[in-house]
């Protein structure tokens, strides 16, 4: 569409045998020369070009906008437990990380942390939030549920407290690890590395959910 514009300019130009004295008409100091000859056609048509150039401005960051998406979940699912679903739909529901300051903000996003009350002086710790994003909790529990399925360090976390306690209360625990794990990984654009091995616990041992996600 900005190249027919263009063309149209060229042809009243052409018509009208004015000749501009430089190679490129449309650059900044030719514009003022087009926009002197007070040509009615000829400004319309500049005013169209400046209006489809806004358009492929939007159309360029949306695009830069959405190869940084793609960047991030190629990131985020060499973290165990995550696969390419998984990877969208949590990046969907965090939008910019910048958002969150701290990882404990992002992990009660996700409702993931313990509500608190008080009673005189004294506080008591209960049961997660399930405030913010419900699907951002979810599909962090099912990926925790896929992560333990491997020897690894989630893994190895998640037995040390299922040890002690109850197992939905181990895997909430650890689905909230691996929101920590996450802020750091898109916050530095760090990889995740894994290099602790698993003592103790065969892939045997961990109950199978399936694939990662």
């Amino acid at each position: 569409m900005r190249t027919s514009l263009k063309n149209q300019i060229h042809a009243i130009l052409n018509k009208n045998n004015i000749k501009i004295p430089v190679k490129y008409i449309f650059a900044k100091k030719s514009r003022v020369f087009l926009e002197k000859l007070n040509d009615e056609k000829i400004n319309s048509y500049l005013k169209m070009i400046d209006h489809v150039d806004l358009e492929i401005n939007e159309i360029k960051a949306k695009a830069k906008s959405i190869e940084q998406f793609k960047k991030q979940a190629r990131l985020i699912r060499k973290m165990p437990g995550l696969g390419d679903t998984a990877a969208y739909i949590i990046l969907a529901e965090i939008g910019d990380i910048h958002r969150f300051k701290t990882p404990y903000q992002l992990c009660s996003y996700a409702g993931i942390v313990p509500s608190i009350s008080q009673s005189g002086n004294k506080c008591f710790v209960g049961r997660i939030t399930k405030q913010g994003s419900k699907w951002l909790r979810w599909i962090f529990i099912q990926c925790a549920n896929v992560a333990i399925n491997k020897p690894n360090k989630i893994q190895s976390y998640f037995y040390k407290l299922n040890a002690k306690k109850h197992r939905n209360v181990a895997i909430t625990a650890t689905a909230r690890k691996m929101i920590y794990y996450l802020w750091h990984m898109l916050k530095y654009n760090k990889p995740y590395i894994d290099n602790h091995i698993s003592k103790g616990v065969s892939e045997a041992q961990a109950p199978r959910v399936c694939a990662n996600l």
